[in-house]
């Protein structure tokens, strides 16, 4: 089992970070292999709508992209986390999201080789009202198995996180994203 950790935040060591790694230590202990991609210290290019990707899903550009290309059909689970930035998922996350075009068949068919692949999401952000970012986690779970079937097991909204690390002092937030880390385990097996 291979949990993939994405952390859409610009902070390495910040919030999101530390939730994704909690999920991460949750499915970790239930016997699972983790791995960690920071995406704003990849190299990630935005799609750029050359369709050549529809004659084999191999995106023709050439980046750090190709690094979570590789592992996609190893991969049961993917916790993604980002904070909301103005309201929505921070660009880094939105351009890595773009790049799943290559698995898309030219008539819109499925080519993402694990769809058996679970997800858990992970939204952090300062402001303490989460219903302003509940249509975010829909839009994210619509994203996933609409175009790719792939199901969204979890999703945790962690309010009150300023620029500040707050995530050690959130005991209930950090045992749901572990918890979170055990159920994608349990489903991966």
């Amino acid at each position: 089992m291979l949990a993939l950790g994405i952390n859409g935040s610009p902070r390495p060591k910040g919030n999101t970070a530390y939730f994704i790694n909690k999920a991460l230590e949750g499915f970790a202990a239930e016997g699972g292999e983790t791995r960690f991609m920071h995406l704003r210290s990849m190299q990630i290019s935005p799609c750029i709508g050359c369709m050549a990707c529809k004659k084999d899903a191999v995106c023709a550009i050439k980046d750090d992209m190709h690094r979570f290309y590789e592992l996609t059909g190893q991969v049961d689970a993917l916790i993604i986390g980002t904070p909301m930035y103005f309201d929505h998922i921070t660009s880094w996350l939105k351009g890595f999201l773009e790049r799943f075009y290559c698995y898309m068949g030219p008539k819109a068919e499925n080519w993402y080789p694990r769809p058996q692949t679970k997800v858990g999401l992970i939204l952090t952000y300062e402001w303490d009202q989460p219903m302003v970012y509940t249509p975010v986690v829909d839009w994210l779970k619509a994203y996933f198995k609409n175009y790719w079937a792939i199901e969204t097991l979890a999703a945790l909204q962690v309010d009150s996180c300023p620029e500040q690390l707050e995530a050690p002092n959130k005991t209930e937030a950090l045992a749901q994203a572990y918890a979170m880390g055990q159920q994608l385990a349990a489903a991966s097996r």
